[in-house]
């Protein structure tokens, strides 16, 4: 399970360790949201500041001080069920209103510390909430087959074809060399082939996006694993244009079907890759 993350994680780490509740904050929303069974459910308490509405809960020290998180976390059953509730509250919420996510395990020490944050970054908070006000991130990992391109590979390579031509009128000996010369030339020609496909998906899918952030290629170690990622991204979109942003995955997936390509495409998710907020720290 991935932990989703924004800047002021344990914003109290420097801190002692209370021996009563420390406060956790999910997120900061531009209207009143959960109904009452989320917080009973979920025991979520609800803070107005200034037409700001601070949604969190009080936490034992026993599982979210700083050291004891990093042996909770350490579980993945216990870090999979608390992850999934944090999203679920979150999710929930933004099918009624604009939210401001924080990170899973942002704890304060006392609700004075949690409120004095607000009160230090209000302008942030306020500006970040205005400019996703209508609006979604959604991410796509895209996948080509690299079985499907070497079997296609006369078919975009020109120099591949030319050797293939030179190996059909060669001597053995020099045949068996352009061969072994050939399989390097396939893992060149792959990258750059990549390269390429990359850059175009990547204009086919920002065309009808506010903006985009390119995240890291995740490789896959697995022996058996036989595609390659070629485009990690989180996409913020106008909530009018999702259709559209579908449309040009499916042109992509019309596109590249020589490729063997596969697209994940998931959403929306909360807008942790485009918030823009100072430190505390600063």
């Amino acid at each position: 399970m991935t932990i989703l993350k924004m800047k002021n994680n344990n914003a109290d780490s420097d801190l002692p360790v209370p021996a009563d509740n420390l406060m956790y904050l999910y997120c900061i929303t531009a209207g009143a949201p959960l109904p009452e069974s989320y917080k009973d459910v979920y025991k979520i308490k609800v803070i107005e500041v200034n037409g700001l509405y601070v949604i969190y809960k009080e936490v034992g020290a026993d599982e979210y001080s700083t050291d004891n998180i990093q042996l909770k976390i350490k579980d993945a059953v216990w870090l999979d069920f608390n992850v999934r509730d944090h999203l679920s509250i979150l999710t929930s919420l933004m099918n009624v209103t604009t939210v401001i996510p924080f990170n899973f395990g942002t704890v304060y020490r006392t609700k004075e510390r949690m409120l004095q944050f607000i009160a230090d970054h209000e302008g942030d908070i306020r500006h970040n909430l205005l400019f996703f006000e209508g609006k979604e991130e959604w991410s796509v990992k895209l996948y080509f087959e690299r079985k499907t391109i070497v079997d296609n590979i006369n078919d975009i390579s020109d120099a591949i074809r030319k050797l293939d031509d030179q190996i059909k009128i060669s001597f053995p000996g020099k045949a068996y060399m352009l061969k072994k010369k050939k399989e390097e030339i396939i893992q060149n020609e792959i990258y750059d082939f990549y390269i390429k496909c990359s850059a175009r998906i990547s204009d086919i899918l920002c065309f009808s996006c506010i903006d985009t952030k390119l995240l890291t290629i995740q490789q896959d170690e697995r022996a058996d694993n036989t595609e390659d990622m070629i485009l990690n991204g989180s996409y913020l979109l106008l909530k009018e244009n999702i259709a559209e942003f579908h449309a040009s995955v499916d042109k992509i997936l019309d596109d590249y079907q020589s490729t063997g390509v596969t697209v994940a495409v998931t959403g929306p998710w909360p807008p942790y890759s485009f918030i823009k907020m100072r430190s505390t720290n600063e």
